[in-house]
């Protein structure tokens, strides 16, 4: 298995919630001072703290004095994947559950663990001992789940995600991911019915409608999709720049009227993007009105001088205005940002070696 550098790896357990207050299992109740050993006070408090590298000889000083105390070998193993050290610390794990074999906590942190060492198989194992343990933990029916998608294991996944459901029926991202993954599973039908079913008993989730759009949008239902949209301005009209996404959305279906309706009052409210710009500048010309978008590129590219979108069309306007030097300037910084561009590289050639428009 690949190793992990000891950044990689605290940014993964940032991910999966392993680091120590962020865990998404329960947490070990620190321990009553007045008759313990006060060595299992410092490793906790350190991990507590987050200084996992004082932590470690503190903790291995509570294990010389408290071998089989439960607390010290969580907080060491936390310790030491904090560190990078993954095998010392699946070590501690596999010692805390040889005290306490039935624990939800060692268990799920073991397959955190495991999943950040890309060894989801061994961490599904582990996650389906937290389910027999306790059945309705979401977080962790979540999580086979998601190992089962990326297996592309869709029937099992989605079982797994309508059970964390049952157990948390307001949580609408579970929504969202049991439609993703059913679609992944080329069931679109009983994503669509399922989302749908959603919005019935959650009419107002902004989140909902919107996930709804972005997915009708990814399986080219324009029209539904825009629909999703409309009912995300109505509801909160600022929500993830929904103007810009409703424009887009109606461009795409060819409806450009209303797509530069749409944009023009976007634009009002918010100071425009470059990609906004290079939306405009889309609209524009769909509408024959090349100077219009010549602009809107061009004003895009004020924005942002590397939005190599904008640069390639303006090469291209520029070509088609037999404006040969600038048209060759503009592929070309369309090629610095990115060297690949199959349409820059084609007319660059076609300009540079003295063809013809």
């Amino acid at each position: 298995m690949p190793r992990l550098t000891i950044g990689s790896f605290v940014i993964v357990l940032l991910t999966l919630g392993l680091l120590w207050g962020c865990a998404t299992g329960p947490s070990p109740e620190e321990p009553v001072s007045s008759s313990r050993d006060p060595n299992i006070d410092r490793c906790f408090s350190l991990v507590e703290a987050g200084n996992y590298r004082s932590a470690i000889p503190a903790c291995q000083a509570a294990l010389e004095t408290s071998p089989d105390a439960f607390i010290v070998h969580i907080s060491y193993a936390r310790a030491l994947a904090n560190t990078g050290d993954l095998p010392g610390a699946e070590a501690a794990y596999r010692r805390a559950m040889e005290i306490e074999p039935a624990s939800i906590q060692a268990l799920e942190e073991l397959g955190d663990l495991m999943l950040a060492d890309n060894r989801s198989e061994e961490a599904l194992q582990a996650f389906y001992q937290v389910e027999s343990i306790k059945g309705d933990y979401p977080a962790n029916l979540t999580k086979i789940a998601g190992i089962l998608k990326s297996e592309k294991r869709y029937g099992e996944a989605v079982n797994y995600y309508k059970k964390a459901i049952l157990v948390q029926p307001e949580n609408v991202s579970l929504y969202v991911e049991t439609a993703e993954t059913m679609a992944a599973g080329n069931n679109r039908t009983g994503a669509r019915a399922l989302m749908n079913d959603a919005l019935k008993t959650m009419p107002d989730s902004v989140y909902l409608h919107y996930s709804y759009g972005v997915l009708l949008q990814q399986w080219r239902d324009d029209a539904a999709a825009i629909g999703q949209y409309r009912k995300v301005k109505k509801l909160d009209p600022g929500y993830r720049k929904i103007g810009y996404t409703l424009a887009g959305a109606l461009f795409r279906a060819e409806r450009i009227s209303e797509a530069e309706s749409e944009l023009r009052g976007f634009m009002a409210t918010e100071a425009p993007s470059a990609d906004t710009h290079v939306l405009m500048g889309r609209i524009k010309l769909e509408s024959s009105n090349t100077a219009g978008a010549e602009k809107s590129f061009r004003k895009a590219i004020q924005v942002d001088p590397g939005n190599g979108t904008a640069w390639v069309i303006l090469g291209n306007i520029l070509k088609n205005q037999d404006k040969k030097k600038e048209a060759i300037e503009a592929y070309r910084q369309a090629l610095r940002i990115n060297p690949n561009d199959r349409i820059a590289k084609k007319n660059l050639k076609r300009l540079a070696g003295g063809g013809g428009f």
